[in-house]
């Protein structure tokens, strides 16, 4: 049971002595014997010299709310803290983050604080690729501008009209899972069914990467010459792995360009291998459809993630 604290009618401490049988507290730091009356501590009539205080520090009554003591079962704490009173003094206002204000009695202070850095990408359109009806793919590039890796981004294809209005829109995301700040990729966007439209528009939406890709070293692709009936394109080769980890999800990506290097089209494929394992050797193969024009180049890049041991 805590011992409440009564206000001494001499002394003003907060004594917490505890009544005598007759009912009689003696202060316990100036010694003073009152009882309490009617809820209010009076001081008795005095039968001899009264003793003499005892010099010790005025108690101070704290109370604290759970934010700074933690107690078992309960929010609030009460406890008597004995010390010496401190004289008053002014107390410095705070410092504002990322502003600045002036302490009493010091010169100006502030601290800055660096804003996060934005996650940004870009997109360039280089190509319409034709598909079914007036469906189309946008085919272009996707660079991470941000100063950092950004997850897989989404582009949004907007078309809009001769007086500006959006009349359609298309959407896709990159082949790449994760983009290093600085790195450029590849995209292909279906436009389905789209009406008819002047501009096209583009919206890159990008956010951190939520964590580290590890990526497979030591894939080398072989890749034979395409073959073409004029309405498809035949592509085949190997993938050697001449890394340490093994590999799994290996994805071959075509790449073909036209006379000015601008990219007409996208495909992928995957080897076949479930899990490709260090030394060892998978095919693959990659059809695709017409392009806009004959291809005067393909690219071929791989990639594949660690396999689980």
């Amino acid at each position: 049971m805590p011992v409440e604290a009564i206000v001494c009618p001499t002394c003003g401490a907060a004594d917490a002595s505890r009544p005598d049988a007759h009912g009689l507290h003696t202060c316990q730091y100036c010694g003073v014997r009152y009882r309490i009356t009617a809820g209010v501590p009076t001081r008795l009539a005095a039968h001899g010299p009264t003793p003499a205080p005892t010099t010790v520090a005025r108690p101070v009554l704290v109370v604290a709310l759970g934010a700074g003591i933690a107690l078992v079962g309960v929010g609030v704490a009460v406890a008597l803290l004995v010390r010496s009173a401190p004289e008053p003094r002014a107390v410095d206002p705070p410092v504002a983050i990322g502003g600045s204000t002036t302490p009493a009695g010091t010169g100006s202070a502030s601290i800055s604080v660096d804003a996060p850095s934005p996650t940004t990408a870009t997109f360039e359109l280089d190509h319409k690729r034709p598909s079914a009806g007036t469906s189309f793919y946008a085919i272009g590039w996707v660079t991470n501008t941000s100063s950092h890796a950004i997850d897989k981004p989404k582009v949004v294809v907007v078309l809009r009209d001769a007086s500006g209005q959006e009349v359609g829109t298309g959407f896709g995301f990159t082949e790449a899972d994760e983009l290093a700040p600085g790195e450029r990729v590849p995209i292909s966007v279906l436009v389905q069914d789209p009406p008819a439209f002047a501009t096209i528009d583009a919206e890159v939406h990008a956010r951190p990467s939520s964590y580290a890709r590890a990526r497979i070293d030591g894939l080398r692709i072989e890749a034979n010459a395409p073959k073409s009936d004029g309405f498809t394109t035949r592509v085949e080769g190997k993938v050697h792995h001449e890394g340490t980890v093994p590999a799994r999800f290996v994805r071959i990506e075509v790449r073909a360009y036209d006379a000015k290097d601008e990219l007409l089209g996208l495909d992928t494929t995957y080897a076949d291998a479930e899990v490709l394992a260090p030394g060892a050797s998978a095919r693959w193969q990659a059809f695709m459809l017409a392009y806009e024009e004959p291809p005067v180049r393909y690219e071929f890049t791989v990639q594949a993630m660690p396999a689980a041991p």
